[in-house]
């Protein structure tokens, strides 16, 4: 029997979290404007400035566009950004020089 010859393959090995800083910064503009209510309104005022931030609803039942503003629109944003960025190349470039745990 012929003895076939072993080729060493190498792997690659994916790092375990990488955290998206685009879609990071998105949450930052609503988070922060929640914790800001928390001083005054307690719980209750942090969520009911989140649910108007994402959804454009209030307490009462109105809804306006210009809510959106500081939740959904940074959000989505981000979101693109990180997108477009992962097309470019630009977290391939980062994870080959090995910056660990960001992505963009």
């Amino acid at each position: 029997m012929a003895r076939r010859s072993t080729t060493r393959r190498t792997r690659s090995r994916k790092n375990g979290m990488t955290i998206p800083v685009a879609v990071v910064a998105g949450f930052a503009l609503p988070v922060s404007r929640s914790f800001g209510v928390y001083g005054t309104h307690g719980f209750n005022g942090v969520a009911n400035e989140l649910m108007k931030s994402f959804t454009g609803y209030a307490n009462d039942g109105t809804w306006d566009f210009q809510r959106l503003k500081f939740g959904t629109l940074p959000v989505v944003l981000g979101i693109t950004v990180h997108k477009v960025m992962s097309a470019l190349g630009v977290n391939r470039l980062l994870a080959s020089t090995g910056i660990p745990l960001i992505r963009i």
